[in-house]
């Protein structure tokens, strides 16, 4: 009777120690995600600001204050009423396009992986979504 109650204490910790073990792998892979997508962010806002020829001074402020949204709309706008005197460069709507992307895919990154992240935003209240 002893030893059966022992296989069953080992084998409830030893599945709780597995899935303790899965779920971090699984947020080291969600932080790697969401560090290249912070990458790729930065890099495709440098890219709009460099290829925007009207507002660029604005879009280099907002880059810095880390406004990413704010530079997509700034140059969705550009893009429909480009004004008489310059036209916008040809690489600005591919990388606007893929700004918006990569801004749509870190959010729902940090929305959908709440089990990963469920420590820090109950006990240390950062990284909340």
């Amino acid at each position: 009777m002893s030893n059966i109650i022992n296989t069953v204490f080992y084998t409830f910790s030893t599945i709780a120690q597995t899935l303790a073990g899965a779920i971090a792998l699984l947020g080291a892979f969600v932080l790697y995600r969401l560090q290249s997508l912070s990458s790729d962010i930065e890099r495709d806002s440098h890219t709009v600001e460099l290829n925007h020829t009207v507002e660029r001074d604005k879009i280099r402020e907002l880059r810095i204050q880390k406004k990413y949204q704010e530079i997509v709309e700034l140059s969705k706008s550009t893009l429909r009423a480009p004004s008489p005197q310059e036209m916008p460069h040809p690489d600005l709507k591919t990388s606007t396009d893929r700004l918006r992307r990569n801004l749509d895919l870190k959010d729902a990154l940090l929305k959908t992986s709440t089990v990963v992240f469920c420590h820090f935003w109950c006990q240390c209240d950062t990284l909340r979504p």
